[in-house]
């Protein structure tokens, strides 16, 4: 039931590099079969010049390690805590992963997570232990906000990783949010999921699985309940989905936490090897305690371009559920520019 279409377009060039010769480049136009989103893939674009500075990343880490308020020297007093009615402890711990307040938030509860006590990690260096210590934690302060507020639904679990990938810190740490309403993206999802069952009485993402392992061209394996493919028409790059066989991410038990770990390790050892350094992910989930036949909550991971480590001002909202975090208000901007009309 599941088709992938794609349209293949010929473009001819005389390429300068190979002294004016004639080159033809192919260019792959592919729909998404859930969405109908669109990409544009072409092989050639990786070798494309980059007119930025590359960056000491040593010196960065060392730079940013002095005062870095998710390091342990600082975390207790440079970090927010809950007030007590929200979170008795303040903070929620669990060996080194540590959550609290965002300082910066965009949501109503919107946390931060610390991962691990270092300030710096090479993407082959995360640890299984790290992600699991983080699913618990995260689910029992999901379940925690949910108690005392029922109009909350929706769980975001998301990572930016470096300053690429939209992260203003470099130390380790994902953002957590719980929202009464989803994001325009999870929408999209939840409601076409729903339209694919109620056509075919089966769930879009299984299907998905089953179709992707017959064609064997993106299917990657599993890690016991956690199946692995490659998107087939992806919005970022090297982009890989890791399926559940639960609909809301708050369901998982300990064993299905693992398994997500651990294949959430391996896709980022296998980055680390292809050259990549920074990665945003998010985990999509049906609204909290609910066990609905037609969605799969599924983690998505993609890289996110090296060259230059400038902090993007896309992130996980931007770039994983299609919703923009912006910090300049536009009457400000009216109010300033309008001076330039008088």
């Amino acid at each position: 039931m599941i088709e992938f279409k794609k349209e293949t377009i010929k473009s001819k060039i005389l390429n300068p590099k190979k002294k004016f010769e004639e080159e033809i480049q192919t260019i792959e136009r592919r729909i998404d079969p859930l969405t109908n989103g669109v990409c544009r893939l072409n092989v050639e674009r990786a070798t494309r010049p980059h007119q930025t500075e590359k960056v000491d990343l040593k010196e960065l880490i060392e730079k940013s390690k002095k005062n870095c308020p998710f390091c342990p020297k600082n975390i207790e007093r440079m970090t927010a805590r809950f007030p007590p009615e929200v979170v008795k402890e303040g903070r929620l711990k669990l060996n080194e992963f540590v959550l609290f307040p965002n300082l910066y938030s965009f949501g109503k509860y919107h946390a931060i997570g610390v991962l691990t006590s270092k300030h710096y990690l090479e993407l082959k260096d995360f640890k299984r232990k790290m992600w699991e210590n983080c699913f618990s934690t995260v689910i029992k302060f999901f379940k925690l906000i949910r108690k005392k507020d029922k109009k909350t639904s929706y769980p975001l679990v998301n990572f930016n990783y470096l300053p690429p990938a939209g992260a203003s810190i470099l130390h380790p740490h994902v953002q957590i949010l719980l929202t009464k309403k989803s994001t325009p993206y999870l929408r999209k999802l939840i409601k076409n999921g729903s339209i694919y069952y109620k056509k075919f009485k089966r769930n879009y993402w299984k299907d998905l699985v089953k179709t992707e392992k017959k064609i064997k061209e993106r299917y990657i394996g599993k890690t016991s309940s956690i199946e692995w493919v490659a998107s087939f028409a992806p919005t970022l790059n090297h982009e890989i989905l890791g399926i559940t066989k639960k609909s809301c991410f708050t369901k998982l038990n300990e064993k299905e936490r693992k398994d997500l770990s651990d294949g959430l390790v391996r896709v980022l050892k296998a980055y680390y090897k292809m050259g990549i350094r920074a990665v945003n992910f998010t985990i999509y989930s049906a609204p909290i305690g609910s066990d609905v036949k037609f969605f799969s909550a599924f983690l998505r991971i993609a890289s996110r371009s090296s060259g230059s480590f400038w902090t993007s001002d896309r992130a996980f909202m931007e770039e994983m559920h299609n919703e923009y975090v912006l910090v300049s208000l536009p009457e400000k901007t009216a109010s300033f520019v309008k001076k330039f009309f008088e």
